[in-house]
C-alpha cells in the first residue's frame, strides 16, 4: 500500500500513527498523521526538548496551573484524578522516593542546598531514607530523616548537607521541630 493511502486510511479511522516509509535517522516506519514525523525520532526529540529547556517548561506549566486552577481542581476530585494521585503515591512509597523527593523539594524551595558536595549528600540522602523505611519494618514505630542543625531554625539556619543528615523517631523530630541545642 503506498505510504499516503497508508497516511489516509490511518485518519479516516481516527489514528494517529500509521506505518509509513523508513525513517532516514533510525529506520523506524512508525509516523504521525498530522505531520508525517517519525515516532521515534520525536520522541528523542522531545526528551532532548524538555531537559534543555526545564525552566521554559515549568514556567509554561506553573502558568498554566494558575490560569486552569478551576479545571484542575475538577480533575483532581474526579475518580481519574484520585486514583492517579494514590497509584503515584504508592510507587514513590514502594521505591522509598516519596519522602526523598519531598524533602529535596523543600529544599531546593528555601535554597538549602549546596554544590561543592551534592553528589556525596545526595549518596547520603538516599541512603538515610532507605535506613528510614528499614527501620520503620523491622521496630514497627516510624523513623524520619532530620536536619541537626534546622534549615529554618529561629536562632540558626543549617544546610542540606550530608554531615547535617541523622536518622531518628518520627516522635522525637516532631518534638524538637525546628530548634538547635547545643
Amino acid at each position: 500500500m503506498p505510504v499516503n493511502e497508508s497516511k489516509r486510511l490511518a485518519k479516516e479511522q481516527g489514528l494517529n500513527k500509521f506505518d509509513g516509509k523508513p525513517c532516514s535517522v533510525c529506520g523506524g516506519t512508525l509516523r504521525y498523521t498530522v505531520n508525517s514525523s517519525c515516532v521515534p525520532c520525536s520522541a528523542v526529540q522531545n526528551k532532548k526538548w524538555m531537559t534543555d529547556n526545564f525552566s521554559v517548561r515549568k514556567k509554561y506549566e506553573r502558568n498554566y496551573r494558575i490560569n486552569n486552577k478551576d479545571k484542575i481542581d475538577a480533575w483532581l476530585k474526579s475518580e481519574s484524578g484520585i486514583a492517579t494521585r494514590r497509584r503515584t503515591s504508592r510507587k514513590g512509597i514502594a521505591k522509598g522516593k516519596s519522602s526523598w523527593i519531598t524533602m529535596m523539594g523543600r529544599m531546593r524551595k528555601w535554597g538549602r542546598i549546596v554544590k561543592w558536595d551534592e553528589e556525596l549528600t545526595d549518596f547520603a540522602c538516599r541512603e538515610a531514607h532507605e535506613l528510614a523505611r528499614m527501620r520503620d519494618r523491622d521496630t514497627g514505630i516510624k523513623w524520619s530523616v532530620d536536619h541537626i542543625v534546622p534549615l529554618k531554625g529561629k536562632k540558626v539556619t543549617g544546610l542540606h548537607t550530608w554531615n547535617n543528615l541523622q536518622v531518628i523517631p518520627l516522635q522525637n523530630n516532631r518534638i524538637k521541630h525546628a530548634q538547635f541545642e547545643v
